[in-house]
């Protein structure tokens, strides 16, 4: 998948960028073990292209909400490290053939306040640890861990909503193995309107247009920065 190739790149770029940032440092160490775990166990999703993928989606929205460049990749990293409570989690969840149980499913919400434990303890910041926890919320207050809604849910939290669906949907899995196709993942999150920023959609329905008419590009044109309402 190109776009998992440019995300890579990017993610490679970040870190000459924020070669002497303890943060860049800590958060990279937890991805390669993100991705260490996920070559152990072999399945039809990695964790970590799915975690790399969502900081690319996060990145590039971020680029239209933000003109601080050092904003906009922390967005980066916060989407890179937004799973990291997943290592927490047994296998047999995550690497399920089949959809998983209600029991299973239960167990879901610890992964996110499992990850923000050790964000915390580890020192990030405030953004990091935040789009970690607010990753699964939803504006109807369907979400976890805390069900909150509405305005409750603030703009990191809409853009790691957005941006891990998008990033989920691009993947096949066991249970599903086709990736579904862009334009389909755009129907579902036009169709889930009360739960999903649609400002937030519109936005990387405009800077997907780059990656799909040329996936060698990392660079996206400035669409200009949105405020709330404008798209």
């Amino acid at each position: 998948m190109g776009i998992i190739t440019n995300a890579s790149r990017l993610h490679e770029r970040l870190l000459t960028v924020h070669t002497r940032d303890r943060e860049w440092i800590q958060g990279n160490a937890i991805f390669e073990c993100i991705a260490l775990r996920d070559s152990r166990e072999g399945g039809s999703i990695s964790t970590a292209e799915h975690s790399v993928l969502v900081a690319y989606v996060s990145y590039f929205i971020a680029q239209q909400y933000f003109s601080s460049q050092s904003v906009v990749d922390r967005y980066f990293l916060s989407g890179l490290l937004h799973d990291v409570g997943k290592l927490s989690m047994e296998d047999r969840i995550l690497k399920s053939s089949e959809r998983i149980s209600p029991d299973d499913k239960a167990l879901l919400p610890a992964h996110v306040s499992h990850g923000v434990k050790m964000l915390k303890q580890l020192g990030f910041g405030e953004d990091v640890v935040n789009y970690c926890l607010y990753h699964h919320e939803r504006l109807d207050g369907a979400g976890y861990p805390n069900g909150i809604r509405g305005d409750e849910v603030p703009l990191i939290g809409r853009i790691a909503a957005v941006a891990d669906v998008f990033g989920a949907m691009c993947f096949p899995r066991k249970y599903r193995p086709e990736s579904v196709a862009v334009p389909n993942i755009f129907a579902y999150l036009r169709d889930a309107a009360e739960s999903y920023d649609q400002e937030v959609v519109s936005v990387l329905e405009l800077v997907s247009r780059q990656w799909l008419a040329d996936t060698s590009e990392l660079s996206n044109p400035k669409l200009g920065r949105v405020g709330k309402g404008a798209v």
